[in-house]
């Protein structure tokens, strides 16, 4: 329907991480909408599906917690949200990465509520119903398919992605050294780089910000005459601008967001 809406035929589609599973199925149901896909650590659902199969999945468990209702929740707000704690723990300690005490601050507020996890984990709830259901049907993809990942994901293996590609006719593999699961924020200006290069769509380095962040993006890639779509990257911006004021100013922000 946003193509069809912005009068656009095809897109590019950028997907990151287990969310990326739902990119894989558009990509099957809807091939003739795509014009390039990008995998950031994110593996076919076939593949995810038999390496948590065999036991091959970092926090497995998880997968299997999940479907009960309200305790993963509960869980996920335990010791003042320590999950994310320990899930950026190293691109906080890390000179080479752009993550902040505020930016982590923004994060827990975010999800300050209970009720603010509910969503996030109906997602794993029906994943593995979902996965069994529909990964059968996946077909062979003809469409360009662009693999990256970080040689130090502990989530989503090297071997994984390898072998995502066998589901693919034409793909690109790009290894990033150094680098782990969450590569759009370890590295921003690199990984738009290469999806940029992918897509033929090249900037000058007076296109970055001196702060590491590339504010024109967007907006060189559909001047450039090609489709790269997010369907969170509206309303991931506005909840990272807005949850961020908030955690300075001290205000609800729940009334102000919008999708």
């Amino acid at each position: 329907m946003y193509l069809s809406l912005s009068g656009r035929d095809k897109c590019s589609l950028v997907t990151h991480g287990l969310g990326g599973l739902v990119g894989w199925y558009f990509l099957n149901e809807y091939p003739e909408t795509v014009e390039n896909f990008i995998s950031i650590a994110s593996p076919h659902p076939i593949i995810f599906m038999q390496e948590l199969v065999h036991n091959r999945v970092h926090h497995k468990d998880w997968y299997f917690f999940s479907p009960v209702p309200y305790i993963p929740e509960k869980e996920a707000m335990k010791n003042e949200l320590q999950i994310f704690d320990k899930l950026f723990k190293v691109m906080l300690i890390s000179k080479r990465f752009t993550m902040t005490g505020e930016d982590l601050e923004a994060y827990k507020y975010t999800f300050s509520r209970t009720e603010d996890w509910v969503g996030p984990i109906n997602y794993f709830r029906t994943l593995l119903l979902r996965q069994n259901k529909y990964s059968r049907q996946l077909k062979k993809s003809h469409i360009p398919v662009l693999f990256i990942i970080g040689n130090s994901d502990p989530y989503i293996s090297l071997e994984m992605i390898c072998k995502s590609s066998e589901f693919v006719e034409n793909f690109s593999l790009k290894i990033v050294e150094d680098a782990g699961h969450f590569l759009n924020q370890e590295m921003p200006n690199y990984v738009n780089g290469l999806i940029l290069n992918f897509l033929k769509i090249y900037e000058s380095s007076s296109d970055y910000d001196n702060d590491g962040t590339d504010r024109s993006i967007l907006r060189k890639v559909f001047g450039a005459g090609k489709n790269v779509m997010s369907s969170t990257v509206n309303y991931g911006n506005q909840v990272w601008s807005t949850s961020k004021d908030a955690v300075e100013k001290g205000y609800n922000i729940t009334k102000k967001l919008t999708p």
